[in-house]
């Protein structure tokens, strides 16, 4: 019988073995890291009036340029108008009359995100008074409507939607999905009288808590829009909370 050397066969084995074992290792993060959702989309341009553009800007020679009037005879000319009394300004006017009042808009009773299986009722809170900050619902299913800020439907400012990712005791929360929303996706609140608002989205930001722009969030002018709110980021088992808060911002859709 001729002996054979098997070493190298073995040597093939295990270097075949070893290239499965990284392939797993290296995979699977990977892949897990790639399915995770991006922490900032969109944009948030649309809530920002852009600077009144200079008529003498020179970099535009044209700008504020106006054409040589034509020549007019002097006999032809209109007799020149009484300059305005500069001490009395313009004022805009507005009817106090009740009825000429735009209606409140109803009470939101529900918000939904049919895209994200987002299906959640609202209710009404304000501030903490241990903390200052904003009131969170006690259960995780529904949605807090933080009532200092405008409603929707307002002429102006941000209606501040706040709901929980999950609880430790009552498990998934209404704004669980919040973090895979995507610019474009639709937002419907509804109302009590049984009318609906829709919005669109157009951003979505992840800040860390500490780093949250609360004059943005809370603004209470500006262009109207929603903007809802829940916690994201890493959790931390020591302080038993997440570390940054997840915002969404839609504004109304044109109809």
């Amino acid at each position: 019988m001729i002996p054979t050397d098997d070493r190298p066969r073995d040597r093939r084995r295990w270097a075949a073995l070893l290239a499965v074992a990284l392939v797993v290792a290296v995979g699977v993060p990977a892949g897990w890291a790639l399915t995770r959702p991006d922490p900032d989309v969109g944009s948030l341009a649309a809530l920002r009036t852009p600077a009144p553009a200079d008529p003498a800007d020179p970099a535009d020679p044209e700008a504020g340029a106006t054409p040589p009037p034509a020549a007019v005879p002097d006999a032809a000319r209109p007799a020149p108008a009484p300059d305005p009394d500069p001490a009395v300004p313009g004022v805009p006017v507005r009817s106090g009359r009740l009825d000429a009042r735009p209606p409140d808009p109803a009470d939101p009773v529900r918000v939904r995100v049919p895209a994200r299986a987002i299906d959640a009722p609202v209710v009404p809170v304000g501030v903490e008074p241990a903390t200052g900050g904003m009131e969170i619902p006690e259960d995780v299913d529904d949605v807090g409507l933080y009532t200092p800020n405008p409603a929707p439907g307002a002429p102006e400012g941000s209606s501040v939607l706040s709901g929980h990712v999950d609880s430790r005791v009552q498990g998934r929360g209404a704004f669980f999905p919040l973090e895979q929303v995507q610019p474009g996706d639709v937002v419907t609140v509804d109302l009590a009288d049984g009318t609906a608002l829709d919005y669109e989205v157009i951003a979505r930001t992840r800040y860390p808590k500490a780093e949250l722009p609360l004059a943005e969030v809370f603004s209470t002018a500006g262009p109207h829009h929603l903007t809802l709110i829940t916690c994201g980021g890493a959790f931390d088992s020591i302080d038993r909370q997440y570390q940054d808060n997840v915002v969404v911002v839609a504004v109304p859709t044109r109809t």
